[in-house]
């Protein structure tokens, strides 16, 4: 919980000041809500068993591209909610033969 914590805070911290989101006393912009969308991330990859979701340094780009209101970010797991049906179905075929390797 704690890693996951402080890693949030830090890039939450970095991506703001990178990007220009800070207020007048140079804290990030709206970093409880970050937080909070963070935490119900990682709920939910916990329940589903994957990975614990979470904020990249990566972000940025996205930011600085103009994705700013986390449209972009609801558009993209839009996309990827297919996956959790679709990725069981290569356990369906064997393998036919491994590789000489």
């Amino acid at each position: 919980m704690f890693t996951d914590l402080f890693d949030s805070i830090s890039t939450f911290v970095g991506v703001s000041h990178a990007t220009g989101l800070v207020d007048a006393n140079g804290h990030p912009k709206n970093l409880k809500e970050g937080l909070i969308v963070d935490a119900f991330a990682t709920l939910g990859a916990g329940l589903l068993g994957t990975s614990s979701g979470t904020a990249y340094i990566e972000s940025a780009a996205g930011i600085e591209a103009g994705a700013r209101t986390g449209l972009a970010s609801v558009f993209t797991a839009i996309c990827f909610l297919p996956m959790l049906f679709l990725a069981p179905l290569p356990r369906w075929f064997p393998a036919t033969r491994r590789l000489p390797y």
